[in-house]
């Protein structure tokens, strides 16, 4: 399943698979529910949110990041890291959402932030 998040509405529902179903949120529901990268409905439908669980970014039950992460040293990993907070910060002026690049921008400067920390350790 391909999901275009430009034509994504809001109570929008995604099935996965059997097992799994995704609904667009608001960006003020998303930011209330931040805390937490798996929020579900009052059905237990899993949410979809485009900066912190964004649908088309998890397949078999794999998050790509992860897979990313995976498939490269911790130096390499901390460069795409790096890139894409550069991507999604150079290009927020043009998009119709310049506050959610901005988000995901913030989001890979955490994970950055966090692959870094974990260094230390």
């Amino acid at each position: 399943m391909t999901i275009n998040p430009e034509k994504v509405k809001i109570g929008d529902e995604f099935e996965l698979n059997p097992e799994i179903r995704l609904v667009a949120v608001s960006a003020r529901e998303r930011e209330e529910n931040a805390e937490s990268k798996e929020e579900t409905s009052d059905s237990g439908v899993k949410k979809f949110d485009p900066v912190q669980n964004p649908a088309h970014y998890c397949s078999g039950g794999i998050e790509c990041i992860d897979a990313i992460s995976s498939s490269m040293t911790e130096e390499s990993f901390k460069g795409f890291l790096k890139g894409n907070v550069q991507k999604y910060l150079w290009r927020y002026e043009k998009k119709a959402n310049p506050p959610e690049d901005l988000k995901k921008a913030k989001w890979y400067l955490e994970r950055l932030i966090k692959e870094s920390e974990n260094d230390k350790k």
